[in-house]
């Protein structure tokens, strides 16, 4: 995975998401015991379901598309998707962000690098890689399928959330400056110095999509929404013009501000679910030691949540095992693992490296948050059941 300087994650952009949703609650579930070489406990207790609006528990951010990116196939999926613990099968992950802040040519889709302007061309070759055949979405979905025909269907289908290119270039992410270099529309070149024709930009890749996504009809996935991959919002990028687009199609647009961008009026931006990132893990440059507590402090000010953060540097610097134990005790004591939908930001095959390593240190917060994940999809589905049965008493 490439890593690009950044105002956010402590230098390091990282797409960060965690969703906001109103939780119920039902009977009082047995606490999870968190063994992750620490003194840690997570008590999850309280029955998890996700809301009519949230249809997500637990996000996981999957990086494809931009140069250099390892394929996404069935193999590569397993371990997001479930786990199978001395013979007992469990979900995990319930959603998807397929997610890039680069298009496979390297052109930028967002204005955060010193690099070339992504063009229509690469917002095409974007949504040709997620929606290819043989891997990434057509992957996931021959996963799933797979699994049912074993006799593992999950009761909800897994969510999918796409990446949503930023209609805006420049050459310098600070600044805001526009070009005319996009491409055409109809036979017409568009001019990004005018505001609707970043509009109409936006606008076509929204129904693209849309329009893929209902010519390849994938049995086990549903289109929850698109993910605004630039951690800042500004007026100029005109979210509440394309999120009222995204409404009208019945869909979401979701958001992932770094620490400190996310905003208290997040909703005045257009955006229907915020996660919060912490920028804690990293330490790339120092970070206080109460970054967690702040953070998690804003989100519950604020009604949005967290995300938890980890990469591949847990594998082998101890310090970083140290990182991960602390955000399990921030989210336990803030009850982010009962109340809340988590997004889950892993770098770029952390997860499957923890859940295949057979260091004791590394095995111990896998099985820590794989537990905490298991359980909270159990519930999640026990609300999900519940849901339906009441509906169609009222029906």
């Amino acid at each position: 995975m490439t890593a690009i300087q950044f105002m956010g994650r402590a230098g390091v952009l990282f797409a960060c998401t965690l969703l906001v949703a109103g939780f119920a609650f039902g009977q009082e579930g047995e606490a999870i015991k968190i063994k992750a070489g620490a003194e840690i406990s997570a008590n999850a207790r309280g029955s998890i379901v996700t809301s009519k609006t949230n249809s997500i528990t637990d996000l996981v951010l999957i990086y494809e598309a931009g140069a250099g990116r390892q394929p996404w196939t069935m193999d590569g999926f397993k371990p997001y998707v479930y786990r199978e613990v001395e013979g007992k099968f469990e979900w995990l992950f319930d959603g998807f962000l397929f997610i890039d802040f680069l298009a496979p040519s390297g052109a930028r889709l967002c204005p955060i690098t010193q690099r070339k302007d992504a063009t229509k061309r690469d917002w095409q070759e974007l949504m040709d890689q997620y929606f290819q055949d043989g891997q990434s979405l057509a992957a996931l979905d021959q996963l799933l399928d797979s699994l049912a025909a074993k006799g593992h269907k999950p009761i909800r289908k897994r969510q999918v959330v796409i990446t949503l290119p930023t209609p805006m270039t420049g050459s310098d992410p600070n600044r805001v400056v526009i070009t005319s270099e996009w491409g055409e529309l109809d036979g017409k070149t568009l001019d990004f110095n005018q505001a609707e024709e970043r509009l109409r930009a936006a606008r076509w890749y929204v129904d693209e999509v849309l329009k893929r996504w209902q010519e390849k009809n994938y049995k086990h996935l549903e289109l929850a929404g698109f993910y605004w991959v630039f951690e800042r919002a500004w007026q100029v990028h005109h979210t509440q013009e394309i999120g009222a687009y995204i409404h009208s199609k019945g869909s979401h647009l979701y958001w992932i501000p770094s620490w400190p961008q996310g905003r208290k009026n997040w909703q005045q931006y257009g955006f229907d679910f915020v996660y919060q990132q912490p920028n804690y893990f990293f330490h790339r440059q120092p970070t206080p030691t109460d970054r967690l507590e702040a953070a998690c402090q804003f989100a519950e000010g604020c009604g949005t949540s967290m995300e938890m953060e980890f990469n591949k540097d847990l594998l082998t610097k101890p310090a970083f095992l140290t990182y991960f134990d602390e955000y399990l005790r921030a989210y336990e004591k803030h009850q982010v693992w009962e109340r809340r939908p988590v997004a889950y930001y892993e770098g770029h095959g952390a997860w499957s490296d923890m859940a295949n390593s057979q260091e004791p240190s590394v095995k111990s917060r896998y099985k820590a948050l794989a537990d905490i994940i298991a359980r909270r999809q159990r519930k999640a589905d026990a609300g999900f059941v519940f849901r339906q049965e009441a509906d169609a008493m009222h029906n």
